[in-house]
């Protein structure tokens, strides 16, 4: 057995120590290919219901101002696989279908990585593979020292042939821990309500979503996000859940209040819908990884947005180094969003618990005063 030894760290880094839980073995044992949980009847009716709604999304994006199009890094994102675009266009059912059942490992798997890729991973003779095991293994550690948490709650449902690290027999994938950690601070919010409705600003693959609302039947859940991701993420999420939770847009009216999405409930809508969102619509909205990313004025727009329809909490956690470039574009630091203070009083922030003090993110908690 191959066993890694720990990479040097900082800040809290060492305290974690990774090298008792890492070996080779269980690293690949992580990625394993995962059998499939829905039927092939099942997963035909869910991406004709993906196509119809795709195709929607993309009709009436036509002719939009330009701070609700593609900007910054996700103008040309490399996650909008021109193919699968074309698959789900096209109503070429079966050819979406074949990429979404492994889209945790083809071309849309930049939407799962962190650390390493699943092809960087794959080559035993990659460098990537001790980097890979020595975060997701800290990041566990650390994640048990916050919460207490069990690895079985960890998992990933077998939607998408997911992969990650093996822990004491449950595969932890790439951000599970970080869903994990936002979908418990959200539940101490909002989760005691009667039916707290949740808004999401760029959902990704869904897992933040799956994790909230498995915890939290009773609660709904909005997630707003490009046509393209969000074509992934409702793959994901009506397989984990189950295809009648999730309502896709134009099955229905697009939501303009609570009243419109039923308790359990979660719509997937693209980014533009959130302009019908009425004040004080959401209970909590959330946002990881991506406004530092959309480009000036999608993210004017945005906030603009969160300052209306939140009527309790804000929470983010996003990059707050300046001059950080990527794909071409310069990142927008966090503390530099424009969240009136009168209106959303930020009441905690703090350094991101899996990079330390030297990382680049940061979370964020922003909370309305009281009626």
């Amino acid at each position: 057995m191959t066993s890694y030894p720990l990479l040097p760290g900082i800040d809290h880094s060492s305290r974690f120590d990774p090298a008792g839980h890492i070996s080779d073995q269980v690293l690949t044992a992580g990625l394993a290919p995962v059998p499939p949980k829905q039927t092939d009847a099942e997963l035909e009716t869910l991406v004709e219901r993906i196509c119809e709604s795709y195709i929607a999304a993309k009709r009436d994006q036509q002719g939009l101002s330009s701070e609700w199009m593609p900007e910054g890094e996700w103008s040309n994102h490399p996650i909008h696989d021109a193919a699968f675009r074309n698959a789900l266009q096209t109503r070429s059912i079966e050819e979406a279908a074949l990429t979404l059942r492994d889209f945790w490992r083809n071309s849309l798997a930049l939407i799962v990585k962190e650390y390493a890729s699943f092809e960087a991973l794959s080559d035993p003779d990659s460098p990537m593979r001790q980097r890979f095991a020595h975060n997701i293994v800290r990041n566990w550690l650390i994640t048990r020292e916050l919460t207490g948490t069990d690895v079985e709650e960890l998992a990933t449902a077998p939607v998408g042939n997911p992969w990650g690290y093996e822990i004491n027999g449950t595969v932890i994938s790439p951000k599970a821990c970080r869903y994990h950690l936002m979908s418990r601070d959200l539940r101490g919010m909002v989760g005691g309500l009667n039916a707290p409705l949740v808004g999401e600003i760029g959902g990704g693959y869904g897992g933040l979503t799956v994790d909230f609302m498995t915890r939290v039947p009773h609660a709904a859940w909005i997630n707003y996000d490009l046509p393209e991701t969000l074509a992934i993420y409702s793959y994901f999420v009506a397989g984990a859940l189950s295809a009648d939770r999730v309502v896709m847009y134009g099955e229905t009216a697009t939501p303009t209040d609570r009243g419109n999405i039923a308790p359990g409930t979660v719509a997937a809508m693209p980014n533009f819908a959130i302009r019908d969102l009425g004040p004080r619509s959401l209970d909590a909205v959330v946002n990881m990884f991506s406004l530092s990313e959309v480009g000036a004025k999608p993210l004017a727009a945005y906030v603009e947005r969160i300052q209306t329809v939140a009527d309790g909490w804000f929470v983010h956690h996003n990059m707050d180094r300046a001059s950080v470039i990527n794909r071409g574009h310069e990142r927008i630091p966090a503390s530099r969003f424009g969240i009136n203070p009168d209106t959303l009083p930020l009441i905690a922030t703090g350094f991101d618990p899996f990079h330390g003090l030297h990382g680049d993110y940061r979370w964020y908690i922003h909370r309305r005063g009281q009626r």
